[in-house]
């Protein structure tokens, strides 16, 4: 089965005429003056990578790692690649197909050794030529990576054929629901340009995938999405609580690309799950001077359903003038009034409520 591909000329779109006018992709990494058709596996290549970048982060060797491999090893001969064209002063996009495997040129300059034999198809494709969804794919951070959602391959080849892309199929399932995600990325390419780096809360993280809270599916999914895009957070997203802040890091970006790449101490590497302790410091906890929020039994009930949609809480405690508590609402105990009366109050069910654990 053909798969796509982008790979991309530099940041500044330094290898674009090499790459054109020999039909090539080069992948870059200058320091990198070994032929990786010696690496046995995926872990010699770390390996290698660490001995070279010694001082950066693990969390950029494990992306280097990834897409050195993917170039050199998951590439297939017949698949189609991609690589945006800038040197015209026109944004385009050149596209066609691998013919060979990679091939390490010891004698050209350092950043162009890296290299896989493309027959070049096309290379005047306009971009807005390109539907939303697919051009959104092709803004990853990362120098190699594959172009899967949406029938990728399928429209790659017939924007070669046509001049146009026919947009996703209305079978496709995994259609993103939000473009959130291609604005986070959006902000942080601009972010290395005007250097302020894009600062956001655990919680507004979260939401960009639609989430509330961080169960281990979710995590996963949103540490699959930002290393996909060339990302990580400083701190863990995982780390403190709902409201904490993280900054938005390139891990991604290839180290000729003129970018600050994280070095070990600024961004080490994160346990596993397994790994990570059950505990919690007194300064990733909310403040105690933090507002209590409750309901009294005679308010409205829809006083306490506004307060809980809009702060995303599963329950409110219920206190009296003298601020006892005398139970708590919840989603599920509204539920169950509602069932037993048409119109329920606080002041009615407070009496059969109890706490809940807290989520």
């Amino acid at each position: 089965m053909v798969r796509a591909w982008t790979v991309r000329a530099g940041r500044e779109g330094e290898r674009e005429s090499v790459a054109l006018e020999e039909g090539l992709v080069i992948a870059g990494w200058e320091e990198v003056n070994q032929d990786l058709s010696e690496i046995r596996d995926r872990e010699q290549l770390r390996a290698l990578l660490l001995d070279i970048y010694e001082d950066y982060s693990p969390q950029v060797i494990a992306n280097w790692t990834g897409q050195l491999w993917r170039f050199r090893e998951e590439i297939a001969i017949g698949d189609l690649v991609v690589m945006p064209v800038t040197r015209s002063g026109r944004r385009r996009l050149a596209v066609g197909t691998v013919t060979g495997p990679y091939h390490y040129r010891a004698t050209s300059a350092p950043g162009f050794r890296h290299t896989r034999p493309v027959e070049w198809k096309r290379s005047d494709i306009d971009r807005d030529a390109v539907q939303p969804d697919l051009r959104d794919s092709m803004g990853s951070l990362l120098t190699v990576f594959e172009l899967s959602r949406n029938n990728a391959a399928q429209r790659i080849s017939a924007l070669v054929e046509q001049g146009v892309d026919p947009g996703p199929s209305e079978s496709t399932d995994d259609r993103p629901s939000i473009a959130s995600p291609q604005l986070l990325e959006e902000l942080v390419a601009q972010s290395l340009d005007d250097g302020e780096p894009v600062t956001l809360t655990v919680r507004e993280l979260l939401s960009i995938w639609g989430h509330t809270r961080r169960w281990p599916s979710v995590v996963q999914q949103i540490h699959g999405e930002l290393e996909q895009r060339g990302l990580s957070t400083k701190p863990p997203f995982t780390d403190g609580n709902i409201n904490s802040k993280i900054t938005i890091v390139p891990v991604g970006t290839e180290p000729s690309a003129g970018v600050p790449v994280p070095k070990v101490t600024e961004l080490p590497d994160e346990p596993s799950p397994e790994d990570r302790p059950v505990t919690w410091l007194v300064k990733q906890l909310p403040s105690a001077e933090t507002q209590l929020a409750w309901v009294r039994p005679d308010d409205e009930l829809s006083t306490a359903t506004t307060r809980m949609a809009i702060d995303n809480f599963s329950q409110l405690p219920v206190l009296d003038d003298e601020g006892r508590l005398l139970g708590a609402v919840s989603w599920e105990s509204i539920g169950i009034a509602y069932l037993s009366n048409r119109a329920p109050t606080l002041e009615h069910n407070t009496a059969k409520l109890r706490p809940e654990r807290a989520i």
